[in-house]
C-alpha cells in the first residue's frame, strides 16, 4: 500500500463527511463510511484502498489515503479529484501541493 496525506488549508473551513462522501460518489466511486472511535475509515466498493479520516465533530481536514496496487490506477485518479474538487491539497517532503 501507498500512503498519500491529504489536508485543507488553514484558511478553509473542515468539509463535513457528507460532503466528502458525496464528492467521491460524483466520482463513480461507491464509499462506505465506517466511524470509529480513534479513527474513521471510507471504505470504497470492491477496493483494498482505503481513506483514514481525522474526523471532528461530523467534519475534516485531513486524511491519509491508503492506496492499494491491486486496484486499478482510475481509483486513485478518482479520489484525488474529488478531494481536489474540495480544495484539498497534499504534503511530502517536499512540501504542500495542489491534488
Amino acid at each position: 500500500m501507498e500512503e498519500q496525506t491529504i489536508h485543507l488549508p488553514p484558511s478553509q473551513p473542515a468539509n463535513a463527511v457528507p460532503d466528502i462522501l458525496g464528492a467521491l460518489k460524483k466520482q463513480g466511486l461507491t464509499p462506505r463510511y465506517d466511524k470509529q472511535d480513534w479513527v474513521d475509515w471510507i471504505h470504497l466498493e470492491k477496493c483494498e484502498t482505503v481513506i483514514s479520516l481525522a474526523v471532528e465533530h461530523g467534519a475534516s481536514r485531513s486524511a491519509t489515503i491508503e492506496e492499494s496496487s491491486n486496484d486499478p490506477p482510475s481509483v486513485g485518479i478518482k479520489m484525488r479529484n474529488a478531494f481536489r474538487q474540495l480544495g484539498w491539497y497534499g504534503s511530502d517532503t517536499e512540501g504542500e501541493y495542489r491534488l
